[in-house]
């Protein structure tokens, strides 16, 4: 079915079925698991703060029947287009892309200050970042900016801002008064957090940060599954 909301195009159009599910997606909780419910309301609770440039945008919420009398929200979140971690994950580091050095600094710089404006405008910390929660967005007159480019050709376009960082996944965000406190429990991923916090529970402020750079190792140095 298609999903009840409406989109526009810029000639005022309304979209077909087709056009409306292939730019938005629907994310929902398993009816079973309290936890998976529990994370879908931080998450639109994070995206329904002021929006952000670089986080995927939320649509609309639609109550979902899982039974019994219960209803949990369904987030249709914006279509975005695969990370780069596909393209740049093949081989030794130069020639998995053609990316220079310096184009690979240029990037890690660009997402560091996008992750700085997401902290103290969004005013969250995400703390979930990985390779699969980092996604793009066409910022170009292309329909879909389809990012299957020859790698150079993609590469450049990449460095060169035609497509926009937008991260993903916001089930476990903690608002920014958060950081610098200690949780009962663990939350993220393992692999792409400092050891402060899978030992000792703590939300660093440098939390984002380390895992933006663990993200980074597995595209450019590392192998998928181990960060180091």
């Amino acid at each position: 079915d298609a999903f009840p909301f409406e989109v526009y195009d810029r000639k005022k159009r309304l979209y077909t079925v087709e056009e409306r599910m292939s730019r938005a997606v629907l994310k929902i909780p398993f009816a079973d698991q309290e936890f998976a419910r529990v994370a879908i309301r931080t998450e639109r609770e994070a995206l329904e703060r002021p929006a952000h440039p670089n986080v995927v945008r939320l649509l609309q919420v639609i109550p979902i029947d899982i039974g019994n009398g219960e209803t949990t929200d369904g987030l249709v979140l914006e279509r975005l287009l695969l990370s780069p971690g596909e393209m740049l994950c093949t081989g030794p580091f130069e020639k998995r892309t053609g990316c220079d050095t310096a184009t690979a600094v240029e990037m890690v710089a660009n997402l560091l200050k996008a992750l700085n404006t997401i902290h103290f405008h969004k005013r969250i910390y995400l703390c979930d970042i990985k390779p699969m929660n980092v996604m793009l967005r066409s910022s170009s007159e292309a329909p879909d900016g389809d990012p299957a480019d020859p790698r150079m050709e993609y590469v450049k376009r990449l460095a060169n801002g035609e497509f926009q960082w937008a991260f993903i996944d916001l089930g476990i965000a903690v608002p920014r008064e958060a950081i610098n406190t200690t949780t009962s429990n663990f939350i993220g991923s393992t692999e792409y957090s400092p050891p402060e916090s899978v030992l000792d529970h703590y939300l660093a402020s440098n939390r984002d940060v380390y895992s933006l750079a663990a993200t980074f190792g597995v595209w450019f140095m590392l192998n998928r599954t181990k960060t180091g």
